[in-house]
């Protein structure tokens, strides 16, 4: 055992080194950004350090809470082997104890770093606070493994925001880090340095995603307590700010140029999401459907290559095969009336298994493929392209029936049905738009009922360009030249309209699209108002996403606009900026929530897919 003034001899020398250095770099005000080190400590606490198992203080050996000289010891006697190991140590969570775990303290002590630096938490649970108290974080038991010791600390390091309150932010180490199960987070913020404008009930906490602040979804503020609390699932910056009162929509990528190649459109007219994230697009000028990642990565398309106004091409750079076409196929589409050729699809919708369902709109047909584009079949009206011009039926034609779809208002039949929609259950619902009705079909093309006929009263349509399904079986149809939504239940019961014509708040100047998420909510596609409307099951207007300008003032903004904006949609100028429309069309969302719209432009301007990301209330 080695003696006292042996261990002075030891320990001494390396205090003042570390002193050293501590003013050495002081110097330039050192930093109180939080450590980035990722590697947990590999070992424990010794069996005689009095403190609860499941939380201590990074850097606090003796106990007492507070940062000293004795601490900086402690550590070194650590460093030199004169004492076990101990994971209050290891400061710089760097899954070593040395000289700078020493250093990082003695900063502390001098005010050169935040101190409490960190509590530690294991797998059973507990709370780790930073900074003076000011923030915390809320374990469940099994969030985190046993030696794992999360790294607090305020930072000042942070991407601008007017809406974010700068004196409460924290960031909360190793950044990227995500719990097995959700941590609660409570932060303080100074009720004298909320933004002008705000009331201190907007604010909720805010977290960094992809470089930009972002509310975290069902947060809250204790005005009282001066604190904001919600729940995340992975390590950050964190800070209290007024994001959610903006709930709305971040404008995340888009896709598409004028052409006929892979990844490009001539007209996207609508957009389907299916269960994994990838979108399908109906380009309905180039007569095919196109399939993208979640991100816009061209996958693949088929439909009819070979003909063009009524004579087939003769160019030997065409191949006229149907089927799927990977990304520089040197494939273009054109319209067919054959099994998977398309004339004009303006509609599209996936089920829960990846079938995928075309509106096939001068065919007067509904067509089925799996999610590569293998053609399965069709229903519509039907008679033999021969001479002997028999009456066919109507109902399911799988491959190599021989039958085109030819228009008809039986039930079954269509004439230009523009929109398709899919169930839960597999059902199939169709806009049969210039028969003014919707019918529904079992996912094999048998007809199970009808309803609606040309008018403006209830349940009836003057041109229903599109429809949806939500979770809970409600329909929902796009009644365009009425100008609004109306809902039935899955077997025509009339339920609610809302309207009417308008640009205000839940008005529409001719509705083309619409879809339903999750949770119930629609979008509408207002493609007169050039833009996006979010509305409740019952018809309550939430926000709308598109160009605005300012009553009166003529000021021009893009973005999520809620109840009684003061916006109103601008719509008799081209539009082709991020988050702008020129002609939204279709719209879809996927089961994270981000939205799809097809943008399809005019002429001149740049049909694409446009992404948004929800930014949660």
């Amino acid at each position: 055992m080695l003696q006292m003034n042996t261990l002075d001899k030891l320990v001494v020398p390396l205090l003042v080194i570390a002193l050293f250095l501590v003013t050495v770099s002081g110097c330039g005000g050192g930093s109180s950004r939080a450590p980035q080190a990722v590697a947990p400590a590999q070992h424990g606490a010794p069996s005689d350090v009095v403190y609860p198992a499941d939380t201590y203080l990074l850097g606090d050996m003796d106990g007492d809470g507070q940062p000293s000289v004795s601490d900086a010891i402690k550590i070194l006697r650590i460093v030199v082997g004169l004492d076990d190991p101990d994971p209050r140590a290891d400061v710089n969570q760097d899954g070593s104890t040395d000289i700078g775990d020493a250093i990082k303290v003695l900063r502390c002590v001098v005010g050169l770093a935040t101190w409490p630096i960190a509590t530690g938490v294991d797998d059973t649970g507990g709370t780790v606070t930073a900074a003076g108290g000011d923030v915390s974080l809320e374990f469940p038991a099994g969030a985190v493994s046993e030696d794992f010791v999360p790294a607090v600390a305020a930072t000042t390091s942070y991407p601008d925001d007017p809406d974010i309150v700068p004196e409460t932010v924290y960031e909360f180490g190793p950044p990227g880090t995500q719990f097995a199960e959700p941590v609660q987070v409570t932060v303080a913020y100074d009720a004298a340095n909320i933004p002008a404008g705000l009331e201190e009930d907007d604010l909720r906490l805010c977290k960094v995603v992809d470089s930009a602040w972002e509310a975290v979804a069902g947060s809250s503020v204790d005005t009282t307590a001066k604190t904001v609390t919600g729940q995340v699932d992975s390590f950050s910056i964190y800070g209290a700010g007024a994001k959610a009162a903006a709930a709305g929509y971040v404008f995340v990528t888009a896709w598409g140029l004028r052409d006929s190649l892979a990844g490009q459109f001539a007209e996207p007219h609508d957009v389907a999401v299916d269960s994994v994230g990838n979108v399908y697009v109906a380009d309905i000028s180039n007569d095919r459907i196109q399939k993208f990642t979640s991100d816009g990565a061209f996958l693949g398309w088929w439909g009819r290559g070979g003909h063009w106004e009524g004579a087939p091409l003769q160019s030997p750079w065409v191949d006229e095969t149907t089927g799927w076409h990977g990304p520089d196929s040197g494939q273009i589409a054109h319209w067919g009336d054959g099994d998977g050729q398309f004339n004009l699809p303006s509609g599209v919708a996936v089920d829960s298994v990846g079938k995928v369902y075309v509106a096939d709109l001068y065919n007067d047909r509904i067509q089925k493929f799996t999610s590569d584009g293998t053609f399965l079949g069709w229903w519509g009206r039907g008679v033999y392209p021969s001479f002997y011009l028999n009456e066919g039926t109507t109902g399911w034609h799988g491959p190599g029936s021989d039958q085109v779809g030819y228009g008809g208002s039986g039930d079954g039949q269509f004439i230009e049905p523009w929109g398709v929609a899919v169930d839960g259950a597999g059902n199939v619902y169709v806009a049969d738009t210039t028969n003014d009705r919707i019918q529904k079909f079992t996912s094999h093309g048998a007809f199970l009922t009808k309803w609606g006929l040309y008018g403006s009263d209830d349940r009836q349509f003057d041109r229903p360009f599109d429809v949806a399904v939500d979770a809970a079986g409600n329909v929902y149809v796009a009644d365009c030249d009425n100008y609004r939504i109306q809902k039935f239940t899955s077997e025509g019961t009339f339920l609610t309209k809302w309207g009417p014509q308008g640009s205000g708040d839940g008005q529409f100047e001719y509705p083309v699209g619409v879809a339903a998420d999750a949770d119930g909510n629609v979008y509408v596609a207002d493609t007169g108002n050039c833009r996006i409307q979010k509305l409740t099951s019952e018809g309550t207007f939430i926000g709308w996403w598109g160009q605005g300008e300012s009553v009166g003032t003529h000021e021009r903004r893009t973005g999520w606009f809620g109840p009684n904006s003061g916006y109103i949609p601008l719509h008799d100028i081209p539009a082709s900026g991020d988050g702008q429309f020129e002609w939204a069309v279709g719209v879809a969302v996927d089961a994270d929530g981000n939205m799809y719209v097809a943008d399809r432009a005019t002429i001149t301007g740049n049909p694409r897919i446009q992404k948004f990301r929800p930014v949660a209330p």
